[in-house]
Formats: C-alpha cells, structure tokens, sequence
C-alpha cells in the first residue's frame, strides 16, 4: 500500500507543519479531506520530524511528514512555522513541500522475502546511495515524482532501513548433527551438517 511523504528543506532548527490539501482545495484532517474550517486548524496541522543532512548541508534540515491512504491524491502540501506551544492560524507560510508517492519494498514475487533476493535488493539500494553522494544533483526523478538530492537520499535510505529489518527478520537456520562418534584415539568423529566439525 502506498504512503505518502511531504518534504522540505530549509533552515535548520524550525518546527514546522505541514497542511495537505486535495485538487478541489480541500484540508486533510487526518482522515478525510474536507472543506476548510478555520476552528479545526489543529487537526489539519501535521508536525514535520527534522533530519540533519550532515556536512554537506551544514545549515540546511530536510523536514518531513508520511501520511497514509487518507492523504491519496494530495495536489498541495502548505508548511507553516510554529510559532507558539502549539499550531494557530496566526502561523507563517514557509513554502510547499514536495510530494512523493511512496511503496513498499517488495522482495521479487518468484521467491518472496528469500536471503538472496533481499541481499541483491540491498545491494543495488546501496549502489544508488553511493552513486547519489558521488555525484549529486539538485534533483531526481523517481518514475513521475521529482524530489531534491535530501529527499531522494531519505528515501533510499529508508528503503535500504526495510530491507535490514527483513534480513534480520529471517529465522537462521539451526545446526542439524548426526552420527555422533568417537574415533579410536577419542577424538570427535561427529558428521557435521552445515559446519565443519572441530
């Protein structure tokens, strides 16, 4: 099922959030999207994390927030700054997120979620990551979604997070013995299954 994550990059240090809104205008409350009432600004008010972006960045944060199936067909993202304890309508605009449509990764079909299928998958993410911070660029595009360099690389790096998880998830398998013996000098004649015997 897809997600859907809007970012921006500014200065660092901000709280901010985040205000999704359809084609026709309307303000997603964090289940529907509706006609915009000023009373329930809370509700549309969707706190962003901040990441640091490292040297490369020093004085710029990549601030994001992933939504749901209930924020399908987003056609604007508004980002305010909060300027108080909490989100209010005397809050300023800061800009637009982007919007990326984002799936699940998915081991191949013909041998779902094996070692080896998730290790080429891992490898080719980390091959992507590596290319991205050898030659960056001002922006990607990711099928018909364009994202900036921090976008593409949050997401690469999320990708190849899930990809850990579901190595790390895989059951290893136990050492299986048989035939256990003794040879004549008392030495351990056991046939290994799986392990080189001692």
């Amino acid at each position: 099922m897809a997600t859907w994550k809007f970012d921006i990059a500014t200065h660092k240090g901000l709280t901010l959030y985040v205000h999704v809104k359809d084609a026709d205008g309307k303000t997603n409350n964090g289940n529907v999207y509706e006609t915009f009432n000023i009373s329930n600004w809370a509700d549309y008010s969707k706190a962003m994390t901040e990441t640091d972006l490292g040297a490369a960045s020093p004085e710029i944060g990549l601030y994001s927030f992933t939504g749901g199936s209930a924020y399908s067909t987003p056609a604007f993202a508004f980002v305010f700054e909060q300027e108080g304890v909490s989100p209010a309508s005397s809050d300023t605009q800061v800009g637009l997120a982007t919007i990326t449509e984002v799936t699940a990764v998915t081991a191949p079909t013909s041998e779902p979620y094996t070692e080896t299928n998730l290790k080429i998958q891992l490898t080719s993410i980390q091959t992507a990551i590596n290319n991205a911070l050898v030659s960056p660029r001002p922006d990607w595009s990711v099928g018909q979604v364009r994202m900036s360099q921090g976008s593409y690389l949050k997401m690469l790096f999320d990708q190849q997070a899930e990809i850990i998880k579901q190595l790390k998830s895989i059951p290893t398998e136990d050492i299986s013995t048989h035939q256990d013996a003794i040879g004549p000098f008392g030495e351990d004649v056991t046939d290994y299954v799986g392990e080189e015997a001692f």
